[in-house]
């Protein structure tokens, strides 16, 4: 691993090159995390803010559990049900 201490791996992920949604629905994202259960038992992704309800339903289809972070003020309501709707969408994981 490019950084390791005792038993924790950092992977810098660099900066973004494109759409959030390119990045996050690609096949070679899900390589990456498919490589990272297969040797972590825990996983944890920490990402800039994602204001496009779609990449934020890719990665929860990615991660085991999705905490969404938004300043106060700056969600309305139903922006907010369009996201949880999004990411409890029947047979995800």
């Amino acid at each position: 691993p490019p950084f390791a201490a005792g038993c924790v791996s950092l992977l810098p992920a660099g900066a973004l090159d494109g759409s959030l949604w390119d990045t996050l629905s690609s096949s070679a994202m899900r390589d990456v995390f498919r490589r990272l259960r297969r040797d972590s038992d825990l996983i944890l992704v920490a990402c800039p803010p994602a204001s496009e309800a779609d990449a934020v339903a890719a990665l929860a289809d990615l991660v085991d559990g999705l905490v969404v972070v938004a300043r106060l003020g700056s969600l309305r309501w139903d922006d907010a049900a369009a996201l949880r709707s999004s990411i409890d969408k029947p047979g995800r994981n």
